[in-house]
């Protein structure tokens, strides 16, 4: 009866720290995967997991690495992306400033319509010509603004303008 009692014990001390044992091996990493999941919500895109089984869970520890990786990487590309766009934006300011102030100073009429016919820019060669306040004309169409005489002839190019456009945007 002793000795069965102490196999009994055995057995069950046995049991108790096996399912502990296995207890630790899901738990630990899964609570791993919880921090760094928090820690990679926080902006910790170098957080890893350090890989501890070949089964499923390491499986998920690879996977949870694999995606900080990607999520680092893309942030990276992201902000190489916002520079560069950020520093296109500054160029092309600049040249639409250096253009305005070289048109409004020309000695030749320039005038400028956006898509819609609505004058963008005036200079003051233009406001002469036409007999005009360019600061009135702005954001005005051109079918308003101009007189009749000249309307037919920049309805015409206006048209041409359009069909050019259309033709360079159906080529790309």
């Amino acid at each position: 009866m002793v000795t069965l009692s102490i196999v009994a014990l055995l057995i069950i001390f046995c049991a108790t720290w096996f399912g502990f044992y296995l207890a630790k091996t899901l738990t630990i990493p899964i609570q791993e995967v919880a921090e760094g999941t928090r820690r990679v919500a926080e902006g910790d895109l170098d957080f890893t997991i350090d890989t501890v089984a070949d089964d499923e869970m390491g499986i998920l520890v690879n996977a949870f690495n694999k995606m900080t990786r990607d999520l680092k990487a893309g942030k990276q590309q992201l902000e190489l992306s916002a520079q560069e766009l950020k520093k296109t934006n500054i160029e092309i300011e600049q040249r639409r400033i250096y253009m305005e102030t070289v048109l409004r100073d020309m000695s030749t009429g320039v005038i400028s319509l956006d898509t819609r016919g609505l004058f963008t820019t005036i200079n003051k060669s233009a406001e002469k010509m036409l007999g005009v306040r360019g600061n009135q004309l702005v954001n005005t169409s051109y079918r308003k603004a101009l007189n009749p005489k000249y309307l037919e002839m920049a309805e015409e190019l206006f048209q041409e303008l359009k069909k050019s456009a259309n033709k360079s945007i159906e080529r790309t």
